[in-house]
């Protein structure tokens, strides 16, 4: 990871300005100045000067070291025996694009039998 480290020109602490590299937990967006215009300092600031796209990307987004993603299969069953078990698989998986040593692939395959006989669901009289 590559970050600038500026001292405040107040004196109230450190400026860290993130250059790139990999992070997780948390992931770091990049930071866009959406209402000040560097081309227009001395503009007007307020509301309607809002830019979606923004006007200057101050920080860098870093890469996401986890991309977790989560996948059951089947995702629904119909008419299943109410003496037999439904079978699932539970597959969680990292789809960050780097290739580095946190990758996983866990896979678990459960389960489910009925064994209530009453609805799952009532109304209160």
């Amino acid at each position: 990871m590559s970050i600038d480290v500026y001292k405040s020109p107040e004196g109230t602490g450190n400026i860290f300005v993130t250059r790139g590299g990999q992070t997780m937990c948390p992931y770091e967006d990049a930071v866009v100045l959406h209402y000040f215009n560097p081309t227009q300092p001395n503009a007007y600031i307020g509301s309607h000067t809002y830019s979606a796209n923004g006007y200057n990307t101050i920080q860098n987004a870093t890469v996401k070291r986890e991309e977790p993603n989560i996948v059951i299969t089947p995702s629904y069953q119909y008419s299943i025996p109410s003496d037999q078990p439904a079978i699932y698989q539970l597959i969680l998986t990292n789809q960050s694009a780097l290739t580095v040593n946190n990758d996983m692939i866990c896979v678990f395959t459960f389960q489910v039998k009925a064994t209530r006989t009453e609805p799952l669901s009532r109304s209160m009289d």
